[in-house]
């Protein structure tokens, strides 16, 4: 693997991990009690969409 290749993948990597940060943010809220009358699944749609 040469050097670029590396410094690819770490990248990637690092997009990763702000990702599943995101991503658990996102289920922190989903599991929090419903708000404003929206229904979980109508919620769980909107952040699948924010994405």
């Amino acid at each position: 693997m040469d050097r670029s290749t590396i410094l690819n993948l770490n990248h990637v990597a690092s997009w990763q991990a702000i990702d599943n940060r995101k991503l658990l943010i996102h289920l922190k809220e989903f599991n929090e009690p419903v708000k404003l009358g929206r229904t979980a699944s109508e919620r769980f749609k909107l952040i699948i969409k924010n994405q």
